[in-house]
């Protein structure tokens, strides 16, 4: 925990400010967990062509950009709250 806050303060992620009269507090909580399995974590390689560009031949019509970035932020941000969870 030490060292997440000493992070926070390095990157200057929050700034302390005097709590405006009108406005409620935002509680911060802090979860530990054992983490199991940590032969999960090991780095594996994916076969990827370098300089690969994705194209789509198939005649179809363009893909929804903002619903496309709308579902990859929900996948990150679920890996990221709940990595608990096997995707």
């Amino acid at each position: 925990m030490e060292a997440e806050l000493e992070m926070i303060e390095k990157n200057n992620t929050w700034q302390l400010v005097e709590r405006p009269f009108n406005k409620p507090v935002i509680g911060v909580k802090w979860v530990y967990k054992t983490k199991l399995n940590l032969d999960d974590c090991k780095a594996v390689a994916t076969p990827l062509a370098m300089n690969e560009r994705l194209s789509k031949i198939d005649g179809s019509e363009a893909a929804n950009e903002g619903e496309y970035r709308q579902i990859v932020g929900s996948l990150l941000y679920l890996t990221a709250t709940r990595p608990d969870m096997n995707l």
